[in-house]
C-alpha cells in the first residue's frame, strides 16, 4: 500500500521537515523489501523507526558522555572487568578517558561500528551483512548509513533479512530482533506503532 508523507510523519511522531527528508527513501525501501504489503507491516516499521531515530531527529548513536560512572554502568560488558555487575572506582577510572570522546568510545565499544541509520545498525558483522544485501560498502564507509537513502535502506534491509514482516503483529518480538533482549522503550514502540496504524487507516 502507498502512504503519504503526512501518514509517515504522524506514524513516527516527527516534524514535517524531518519526515520530508526521509519519506521518499523510506517509501522506496518499503517497496523494495515488501514492507508496504499491509498497514500493520508499515505501522510496525514506523513504530521502530520512531524510537530508534528519536522521531527522525537522529541517525547516529550519541556516544558523548560527561559522567564516567554513568558511562561505566551503561556499558558493563566493556568496563565491568570482573563481570560481577558492580562498578568499582577502578572501573570508573577506566571509563573516564572516554568521556567527551565519542570517536574513541565508538572504537572501544564497537570498533567504530556504532549505531547509524533509522534503525541504528550496529556491529561490523551487521554492517557487512546488510551492506552486502543492499549492494553497498557499509564496512568501508560506515558513515554512508547516515545518509537519508541508506539510513532508510539499511533498516528496511535489516527488517527483510530478519524476517520481521513475519512477526509484524508481535511488537515485543520485533523489538527483540531490532533492539536485543533488553527490549528498551517497548512501551513507546507500542504507542508509536498504534499511532502509525491509526494514521495509515485514517
Amino acid at each position: 500500500m502507498d502512504f503519504t508523507v503526512e501518514q509517515f510523519r504522524a506514524g513516527c511522531g516527527a516534524t514535517l521537515s524531518n519526515a520530508q527528508i526521509y519519506y521518499p527513501w523510506v517509501a522506496q525501501a518499503c517497496e523494495r523489501y515488501r514492507i508496504n504489503q499491509s498497514a500493520q507491516h508499515l505501522a510496525a516499521f514506523f513504530g521502530q523507526i520512531a524510537v530508534e531515530s528519536a522521531q527522525l531527529a537522529k541517525v547516529e548513536e550519541d556516544l558523548y558522555y560527561r559522567d564516567a560512572e554513568r558511562l561505566a554502568k551503561l556499558f558493563l560488558r566493556v568496563f565491568d572487568k570482573d563481570q560481577n555487575r558492580v562498578i568499582t572506582q577502578d572501573e570508573i577510572e577506566a571509563a573516564r578517558p572516554y568521556c567527551r570522546m565519542p570517536k574513541e568510545l565508538s572504537m572501544k565499544l564497537y570498533n567504530g561500528y556504532h549505531g547509524r541509520g533509522l534503525g541504528q545498525l550496529t556491529w561490523e558483522k551487521n554492517y557487512r551483512k546488510i551492506g552486502s544485501y543492499v549492494g553497498a560498502d557499509y564496512v568501508g564507509n560506515p558513515d554512508m548509513v547516515k545518509s537519508p537513502e541508506h539510513a532508510a535502506l539499511s533498516f528496511a534491509a535489516f527488517w527483510d533479512v530478519n524476517r520481521i514482516n513475519d512477526v509484524a503483529d508481535d511488537i515485543s518480538e520485533i523489538t527483540l530482533r531490532v533492539n536485543g533482549p533488553r527490549r528498551l522503550h517497548l512501551a513507546e514502540r507500542l504507542k508509536f506503532t498504534a499511532d502509525a496504524l491509526a494514521a495509515l487507516r485514517g
